[in-house]
């Protein structure tokens, strides 16, 4: 497996840290792996400022996403995120805004030429979410 950065995005409650963390021991942190990266400024910084700027400048971070990999985790069941930011009071944001905005991100990320991988983690467990990852990391090999 080639070592590349692996940006790990994805709404909040989705699941990111525990795919992290479990993608690492896995493969021994083969990987520099973030929890959020450039996709998330940019949702984070339209959502909070209401500003369009932020996805529609997302194409000039090339420097940055150069030779990286970004995983989108989404889950299409809205209701287990739900009830997952409930467990933990985090009910302060609208799920389908923040998922569509992290859609049109990662369209604009893979009109700009760069590596995304979407893994719907629904009804999967954080390793069967690895394995997947690996699977497709193996395609881009």
């Amino acid at each position: 497996m080639n070592s590349k950065p692996i940006f790990f995005e994805g709404i909040d409650r989705v699941g990111k840290t525990s795919v992290m963390k479990e993608f690492n021991k896995i493969t021994k942190f083969q990987h520099l792996c973030f929890d959020r990266g450039p996709m998330s400024y940019a949702v984070y910084g339209e959502l909070n400022s209401k500003d369009r700027t932020p996805l529609t400048s997302f194409k000039n971070i090339d420097k940055i996403m150069k030779n990286s990999i970004s995983v989108y985790l989404f889950n299409s069941d809205v209701e287990a995120i739900e009830k997952r930011c409930c467990k933990t009071c985090h009910t302060d944001f609208n799920i389908l805004e923040h998922m569509n905005c992290f859609e049109e991100c990662v369209l604009n990320l893979k009109d700009s030429g760069h590596v995304v991988i979407e893994l719907d983690v629904e009804n999967l467990t954080i390793e069967g979410v690895c394995n997947l990852l690996i699977l497709e990391l193996e395609k881009l090999k």
